[in-house]
């Protein structure tokens, strides 16, 4: 599957000057809401990316995201593998589990992110799974932005990548983008301002 071109035609593939969640800058932008919002294509990712896994052997029993993102994507997915969804959400600046859901000891819980960049939401969500008691089986997203390395890819992990590199992680395809330090920003030495998409209604 040709994930980018999944991305461009539901024009979801932003070009300008963004502020990313990391506090990074780049000249692109996934904005996943805009490919997520047609149910037929949440879909077809959601069991794309779960044939992938299942091939793996890995046997899941909940899929867990991160709020806000990683709900679209990891709730499709669970109905993919048939497993059990929730979700973790910030609380004063700290990932936890709200809304009833818990996890129960040495039970097999997958992440699941719409994109994952660094995987530090992705981290800080398997952080509260793991106080509960559950072990953390593998990573997964729609799209990767190539600091980690996925399943199937010969690319070595950049050292920015926060995901453990003994827990398999599983992503329909990569995104090589320029990631740059506000201080070392070319973007902003030629005049532009950075934003976050959403910070102008869109």
């Amino acid at each position: 599957m040709n994930i980018e071109q999944v991305y461009r035609d539901a024009g979801a593939l932003l070009e300008g000057h963004f502020l990313l969640s990391s506090g990074n800058h780049s000249q692109f932008y996934l904005q996943s809401a805009k490919v997520l919002e047609n149910p037929k294509t949440a879909r077809m990712l959601a069991e794309a990316l779960a044939k992938e896994i299942n091939k793996s052997g890995i046997e899941v029993d909940t899929v867990c995201s991160p709020a806000l993102g990683g709900i679209l994507a990891g709730y499709e997915l669970a109905h993919a593998l048939n497993a059990r969804f929730i979700f973790a959400e910030r609380v004063n600046k700290v990932m936890t589990l709200r809304r009833g859901f818990e996890v129960i000891k040495d039970e097999k819980v997958l992440i699941c992110e719409d994109i994952i960049t660094t995987g530090g939401s992705a981290l800080e969500a398997a952080k509260v799974v793991e106080e509960g008691g559950a072990n953390i089986i593998a990573y997964a997203a729609l799209a990767n932005r190539g600091f980690c390395k996925k399943i199937g890819s010969t690319n070595n992990p950049k050292e920015e990548c926060k995901l453990p590199q003994d827990i398999p992680f599983f992503a329909l395809g990569d995104f090589n983008f320029e990631i740059y330090e506000p201080n070392n920003c070319p973007l902003c030495v030629g005049g532009s301002l950075a934003y976050k998409p959403g910070s102008r209604g869109n």
